[in-house]
């Protein structure tokens, strides 16, 4: 399946940076992990990310690998959800 690949860099950092959390794949993606649940996944337009119902958007797509960094706090919050939600 097709990813955006000019994010993987920023997934692998964001998960190099934060204890607990790896990377690993899904259906042959990239997807990032807290324990053994899944956060974010990349996808061909963005990356889909776990959030709880509360916060409206659970999709990021278009943008570019330097514009993902304002993604940071989005995927702290999912990392936290789902290791919550277990």
């Amino acid at each position: 399946m097709a990813f955006r690949a000019d994010l993987r860099p920023f997934l692998a950092e964001f998960i190099e940076h934060h204890r607990g959390l790896r990377i690993g794949r899904v259906f042959g993606l990239p997807a990032g992990y807290a324990g053994r649940r899944m956060f974010v996944c990349l996808l061909d337009d963005g990356l889909i990310v776990k959030l709880p119902e509360r916060m409206a958007k659970d999709e990021v797509r278009g943008g570019n690998a330097r514009e993902a960094s304002r993604l940071a706090p989005i995927l702290e919050v999912a990392a936290r959800f789902v290791t919550e939600a277990a």
